[in-house]
């Protein structure tokens, strides 16, 4: 039986006789864009052909275009007819995930739960990207954005992109929007990047700009979830607002299944529909949610964490315990995921000190720590040569710390004491653990002084800096070194 087209432009169809196919396309291909896409999926099972052959069908017998037009499809699912337990809905989603992608546990159960945030982003504040990053090309970030896009809201996927397709495509289609190969195209795009980053709190996330003939201000909105994948990484603006998945290349020991994509949305459809059907059903109590937060996420962290604590608690089972631990694993404190160049200085220079066990220290000894740290940027700061005094003191000065003479036994050398950092290192550091410094007491020293008197300093495990993970990287996913991002 064929189904029933209620519409405006279609109402005449419901006396004509049964259609044969051509008949079929050609009536479709009569429809607005909008009306098409709510018949598309229907008329596919009816017809019982795929919906890709679907739309070249029937793209076939419209008006010829231009080659730089076109007509951007986006379906919501019908939503599934009974409730749904967003718990096993989860575990389905993880499995699809394990099944298809090489990935860890703590990055699935990012994956997803922000699959599930595409469906109910409006009831929150805050919209988390999703950045989905490798070392190196052939790591599956496309394999996995593929997945995406067979399981989101509203998929709309793109390898390259401008800063008004942007802005304009989210006002228009309210999508989810997945990024691929974002390291070809997005160096040095800073409007692209701005626009980006606005859409990530919900009372800023618009941007201002002037249309038509007479210049009329108009807002367009940047509002929806948005995932991207590069190799390397993002600028640091961009990461801070993400909720980061690590790729990597699969080893010889590691399978799994060869993604059909054409096969798989099919497949897929019920989750999709669940997914709307519970969203429909709870985007309420979701949006009044007061979930907790541990309290070793930052303020940023616990910002993005937010929406998917909201989700995993309404899950219920294992996922709010899996997903604290995955926020932990995935943006716990971690200098090197989230600080600048300025914040590694501060963890660095709070090492000499515990390191010398004083409380002055030259400019020169600490210049003389900082060129020796292989894993730091400081070896070859700018143009291959050793980070010097005056670089130091210009990356300090937005922390209000600037070199002075300072009184070392017989010597009075520029320097810097130990309490000017005081505040800086219990604002930017506060995650790091604290000890106490032994009194270190030598000949040399005319004074014998606490390295830590009046603040904390970190605890490390050898040699002169901090122990902080993958902080080898010196440059972001722009190639541009730290000392850019200062």
């Amino acid at each position: 039986m064929q189904p029933e087209i209620k519409t405006a432009e279609m109402d005449d169809l419901e006396a004509m006789a049964p259609m044969t196919d051509a008949e079929w396309f050609q009536q479709l291909a009569s429809l607005s864009p909008v009306e098409y896409d709510r018949q598309r999926d229907s008329s596919a099972k009816h017809l019982g052909i795929r919906v890709r052959t679907l739309d070249s069908e029937v793209s076939k017998l419209r008006p010829a275009t231009s080659s730089s037009e076109g007509t951007i499809l986006l379906t919501d699912a019908a939503p599934w007819p009974e409730p749904v337990s967003l718990d096993e809905l989860l575990a389905a989603i993880a499995q699809t995930i394990r099944r298809f992608v090489i990935v860890s546990e703590e990055s699935i159960t990012a994956i997803a739960l922000w699959i599930v945030f595409t469906y109910t982003f409006d009831s929150f504040s805050i919209s988390p990207n999703l950045a989905i990053l490798s070392p190196e090309k052939r790591c599956g970030k496309s394999t996995l954005l593929d997945l995406m896009t067979t399981l989101v809201a509203r998929a709309l996927p793109t390898s390259n992109c401008t800063p008004s397709t942007i802005f304009r495509g989210i006002e228009k289609y309210r999508p989810t929007l997945l990024i691929d190969e974002a390291d070809s195209f997005m160096t040095g795009n800073e409007e692209l990047r701005g626009i980006l980053n606005s859409g990530h709190r919900k009372s800023m996330a618009n941007v201002l700009r002037s249309t038509g003939d007479d210049h009329t201000p108009t807002l367009f909105s940047t509002w929806c979830p948005k995932s991207i994948a590069a190799i390397g990484k993002l600028s640091d603006t961009l990461m801070d607002r993400s909720i980061t998945i690590s790729m990597r290349r699969k080893s010889p020991g590691e399978s799994v299944e060869r993604q059909r994509f054409d096969r798989i949305t099919s497949e897929l459809e019920p989750i999709r529909q669940k997914l709307t059907r519970w969203a429909r059903d709870h985007h309420m109590s979701i949006a009044l949610s007061d979930p907790a937060i541990p309290t070793v996420l930052n303020d940023r962290a616990a910002d993005n964490w937010g929406p998917l604590f909201s989700l995993a608690d309404a899950a219920g089972g294992n996922w709010p315990e899996l997903t604290r631990k995955a926020s932990v694993k995935l943006s716990g404190s971690s200098l090197a995921d989230d600080e600048s160049a300025r914040t590694i200085l501060l963890a660095d220079i709070q090492a000499i000190f515990k390191d010398h066990g004083v409380e002055r220290l030259k400019t020169d000894d600490i210049v003389a720590d900082l060129v020796v740290m292989e894993d730091r940027p400081w070896p070859e700061w700018k143009k291959s040569k050793p980070i010097t005094p005056r670089q130091i003191a210009n990356i300090l000065k937005p922390f209000d710390i600037k070199p002075k003479t300072v009184r070392i036994v017989a010597e009075t050398p520029r320097g810097y004491d130990i309490a000017w950092f005081a505040d800086a290192f219990s604002r930017y550091l506060p995650s790091q653990s604290a000890t106490s410094a032994t009194t270190n007491k030598t000949e040399d020293l005319a004074e014998s002084q606490s390295a830590t008197k009046g603040f904390n300093v970190a605890d490390k495990k050898d040699g002169k800096s901090n122990e902080i993970n993958d902080v080898a990287d010196v440059a972001d996913r722009n190639g541009e070194p730290w000392r850019e991002r200062v």
